[in-house]
């Protein structure tokens, strides 16, 4: 179940990437140019280009799961997340740690000792905060 989960997210994730250097090399430019004007050099500091595939993660898991409509990358993998308590709060919970953990190296790392540890129960540490599993379809 593991591999299935991590193949779901690099689908997933490389969906964004491709998604997202439509926007961030434009962004790029922009504040490499402004970084060049003087007074502005700050303005260029204010945009953050690393976190922009990272907040579209966010926005596409959020409204994936609001909506019931599996990601790519879980469709094509055949998961499906069940939630014991499902609320806007938990499902947003679910994905704020998830984008976390992606983001953040310590997070991450324990992340995927979590899943290794709990592999046969499905369960991550956005899983236990949200109250909700994967299970194959």
């Amino acid at each position: 179940m593991l591999s299935r989960r991590l193949k779901a997210l690099v689908i997933d994730l490389g969906i964004i990437w491709l998604f997202s250097l439509v926007i961030t090399i434009p962004l790029g430019i922009i504040r490499t140019i402004i970084s060049f004007i003087p007074f502005f050099g700050i303005l260029s500091r204010l945009i953050p280009v690393s976190l922009i595939s990272l907040v579209i993660y966010g926005i596409y898991e959020y409204f994936c799961l609001l909506t019931h409509v599996p990601t790519l990358g879980r469709r094509k993998m055949g998961l499906v997340i069940e939630f014991k308590e499902e609320t806007r709060l938990n499902i947003f919970i679910r994905v704020l740690v998830k984008c976390l953990s992606i983001g953040t190296f310590f997070l991450g790392v324990l992340n995927l000792l979590v899943m290794i540890i709990n592999d046969d129960q499905t369960i991550s540490i956005h899983d236990l905060l949200a109250r909700s599993k994967v299970w194959r379809s």
